[in-house]
């Protein structure tokens, strides 16, 4: 799967085995082995690689499909989910329902998380 993904990334960004072993500042053939399956890339390199691709390395060790990190949520939007799972159902309602009306007030429609 690490090799797969790696090759995808690569290629999206129109590099070469070599400019990326330059880039992250490994050698190519270590490079080359991650892409070809003969090595699976050691904690810190995977997390390199995942900095690099912008990505994760659940996406790389194949646990998620979905190739962009989530959104960094600040302190505010961490307070209002502690709030909504911290309110019976009632309270979790209503939060959810001044959520869609401020949505469609600024005209911004809501995706989930």
């Amino acid at each position: 799967m690490v090799a797969e993904r790696l090759i995808a990334l690569r290629r999206d960004l129109d590099l070469s085995q070599y400019e990326v072993a330059d880039l992250l500042h490994i050698s190519r053939c270590a490079y080359s082995s991650y892409e070809t399956g003969r090595r699976t890339p050691p904690t810190e390199i995977l997390m390199l690689l995942a900095s690099f691709f912008k990505t994760t390395t659940d996406y790389l060790l194949g646990f998620s499909d979905e190739p962009s990190p989530p959104p960094v949520m600040d302190e505010r939007l961490r307070a209002i989910l502690r709030n909504y799972y911290a309110s019976d159902e009632r309270g979790q309602d209503i939060i959810y329902k001044i959520s869609m009306q401020e949505g469609l007030r600024y005209e911004a429609p809501l995706k989930p998380l």
